[in-house]
């Protein structure tokens, strides 16, 4: 009989400073052998409820889970309280590991002028 290999609890106060730190990059929460362990986990972390209020206030993050050999990883990223980039001006980069990370690009002063005609053009 095999033995299952000790899974360790992951410092959720910790990974929520890190993610705070880095907003809108995707960080890993854990890996759980149970996709619907990771999707109660997923929806407390958003809701910021019971034992995952460090990750509060409610809507601060998002979630997303992802198939992997050993179960289903679930990633967050801290939104709370940061501009969204306008559509059109986040550039996909793959991730072979987990699918697409988005990642914003910088935009210079002398850029800036030309972000919005473009934003307001892709409306129409």
């Amino acid at each position: 009989m095999g033995t299952t290999p000790e899974r360790r609890t992951a410092n959720h106060a910790q990974i929520a400073h890190q993610l705070t730190a880095r907003p809108y990059e995707w960080g890993t929460v854990s890996t759980y052998p149970a996709a619907y362990v990771v999707a109660q986990i997923a929806r407390r972390i958003r809701e910021a409820s019971g034992r995952y209020h460090v990750y509060g206030p409610a809507g601060s993050f998002e979630t997303r889970a992802t198939p992997v050999q050993d179960g289903t990883l679930l990633e967050a990223r801290y939104v709370r309280g940061i501009a969204r980039p306008l559509p059109g001006l986040i550039q996909g980069t793959p991730d072979t590991a987990h699918g697409d990370v988005l990642q914003r690009p910088t935009v210079t002063p002398t850029g800036i002028d030309q972000v919005w005609p473009d934003a307001l053009t892709a409306l129409h």
